[in-house]
């Protein structure tokens, strides 16, 4: 009588081993991503609140008003800037530690304490003609970002935007 023998098929210890060290060497590539990953989120995040910071303080230099038709004020997160007509040029610098908030409010986020910004104003010459300004924002806060007037360029910085627009004085309406 004759047994017939069955053919078990299996992998081999050596086959095992082999396939476990291409499995670690992937998730280790995988694993060697995140910290890339995270970088390029927290800047992708900074870039989108710089923006957003310049944005708003834009909205807040055009939307400046009067009442006696040579003094300006216009308002940013609870303070008073303000410009007169045929002015000198005026600097204002905010820091996220010392108010700073992308939304105008007056709580900090961790994204808030990261930017710095700069509005540098150029009064308009007269009631008709326009003024400019150049606001800029750089980020993080952390890295020591300085704001050089003469060059109107931040050093230091891992990011800025900047952006320049034009706006005509407003009279406030009685």
């Amino acid at each position: 009588m004759k047994h017939k023998q069955r053919l078990t098929r299996s992998f081999s210890l050596v086959e095992i081993v082999i396939a476990l060290g291409v499995i670690a060497l992937v998730i280790s590539g995988i694993v060697g991503l995140i910290p890339a990953g995270l970088k390029a989120f927290r800047s992708a995040n900074e870039q989108s609140g710089g923006a957003n910071l310049l944005n708003a303080l834009a909205d807040s230099v055009r939307s400046a008003e009067t009442t006696d038709g040579t003094n300006f004020s216009w308002t940013y997160n609870g303070e008073t800037n303000g410009y007169t007509i045929s002015g000198a040029t005026m600097t204002n610098r905010w820091e996220g530690t010392n108010g700073l908030t992308v939304q105008g409010l007056q709580t900090l986020s961790p994204l808030d304490k990261q930017l710095l910004a700069v509005v540098v104003l150029i009064p308009p010459p007269s009631l008709q003609t326009e003024g400019r300004a150049m606001i800029s924002v750089a980020w993080p806060a952390s890295a020591g970002a300085v704001w050089n007037g003469t060059s109107q360029q931040w050093s230091h910085a891992e990011g800025s935007a900047s952006i320049g627009i034009r706006f005509l004085p407003r009279r406030s309406l009685p």
